[in-house]
């Protein structure tokens, strides 16, 4: 799609006011870009670029404190796992197993959860 020349626009991710101006859907988004004869051209962005795009924006979800409390629960649990005796890996299977039919009891013959 062609612009006029005369609307000044930075060539990066546009939509919304800007291409109301121009004309074009703000539903859409766009990649702004001038060809060798100086006019602005737009490209549609696809929804998965888009969305790359955003993230660019939102900061490093390992970073955060709910995610670095997480890791650091997880890794206890696996460390506990690890050290686990074969006895204490039997309980825990009993334990599960008699857990699961406890759930299953309780619901319908065609919506068990546990198999």
């Amino acid at each position: 799609m062609l612009a006029d020349k005369n609307f000044r626009i930075s060539p990066e991710i546009v939509s919304g006011k800007k291409l109301n101006e121009l004309g074009l859907s703000a539903a859409n988004t766009y990649r702004v870009f001038k060809n060798d004869a100086g006019q602005i051209l737009l490209d549609p962005v696809t929804p998965t670029e888009a969305f790359q795009n955003q993230l660019k924006n939102y900061a490093d979800w390992e970073k955060s404190s709910k995610s670095t409390l997480a890791l650091q629960f997880l890794e206890k649990r696996r460390q506990r796992l690890t050290q686990m005796t074969e006895a204490e890996t039997q309980e825990a299977e009993i334990f599960f197993e008699r857990f699961k039919e406890s759930i299953n009891s309780d619901r319908p013959e065609d919506a068990k959860l546990y198999l």
